[in-house]
């Protein structure tokens, strides 16, 4: 009987010192796992912070590239008015040199033929006259709209 008595506490030391082995692993393990927590934590603080600095970075790149947008299409718009503008003093310069010709055409017509009827020849005269008129006016606008923008 002493014999299992011996066994019986000798298996129980082995088992009890497993156990202890079992639980030395254990809480070195946790420490392990603390320390890699901690450095994991300081990393993900030390991550967050330089994420924060570039967020601001984006935002003020957002603004920059949001303002040279607006310069792009600022200056999109102004070449549009310009052609625009360019066209119609085209139309302008087109219109005036009609005029003239029409004019100096009227002055020829008039100097030459002398069977002209007086009312034709205001009536050609009028004609023309409401057509430069018409040209100046157009030019007049055109000009005071070109400064107002």
């Amino acid at each position: 009987m002493k014999r299992g008595w011996l066994i019986l506490t000798l298996t129980t030391g082995v088992v009890a010192a497993y156990l202890v082995l079992i639980a030395t692993l254990w809480a070195i393990e946790a420490a392990s796992m603390r320390s890699t927590t901690q450095n994991l934590s300081a990393t993900l603080s030390s991550e967050q912070a330089s994420v924060e600095l570039l967020r601001v970075e984006v935002e003020g790149l957002t603004t920059d590239v949001q303002g040279n947008l607006n310069t792009i299409t600022d200056l999109a718009h102004s070449r549009a008015v310009a052609q625009d503008n360019e066209l119609l003093f085209t139309d302008v310069a087109f219109g005036s040199n009609e005029c003239a010709s029409e004019r100096e055409e009227l002055s020829t017509y008039i100097a030459t033929r002398y069977m002209w009827v007086t009312s034709d020849i205001r009536a050609a005269q009028r004609e023309i006259d409401a057509y430069c008129d018409d040209v100046h006016r157009f030019y007049v606008d055109l000009t005071s709209d070109e400064g107002g923008q």
